[in-house]
């Protein structure tokens, strides 16, 4: 079955999609959020997201990839395949896992992001970015 977003709220899609690891199941999504500017922001992409990329980018374009924590790391690659464009944000601990591709600017701390004044993470989730 193929996947397709779903709309949440106004400026809000996520897909979901269940994802087979060492024979265990766990179910993944992507969460697709509209900026003040018109772009759009995908966060924890999933490994199968560029079969969702004309849908995504008939919303807008896509200015920012975040992966909020090392563990959600493998649809990176194919976010970053399928908007090749956007910025990309990661914990520090992300780097060991994603060998091979450049590395994202820092989900803490970095200059300029996309998502400025629209979202701000939690004190918990930025404590942990700093040590990831």
């Amino acid at each position: 079955m193929g996947m397709a977003l779903v709309n949440l709220a106004p400026g809000v899609w996520t897909s979901a999609e269940i994802l087979r690891l060492a024979g265990i199941r766990f179910p993944v999504r992507v969460g697709v959020f509209r900026l003040g500017n018109g772009s759009l922001m995908l966060i924890s992409p999933t490994p199968r997201v560029g079969e969702l990329a004309a849908e995504i980018s008939a919303l807008g374009p896509v200015s920012a990839i975040v992966e909020p924590n090392a563990l959600h790391h493998l649809g990176l690659a194919a976010a970053r395949a399928a908007f090749p464009a956007a910025r990309t944000f990661g914990p520090r601990g992300l780097a060991r896992k994603i060998s091979g591709q450049p590395l994202p600017e820092p989900l803490v701390d970095a200059p300029g992001v996309p998502w400025s004044g629209a979202v701000e993470p939690s004190s918990s989730t930025a404590r942990r970015a700093r040590c990831g």
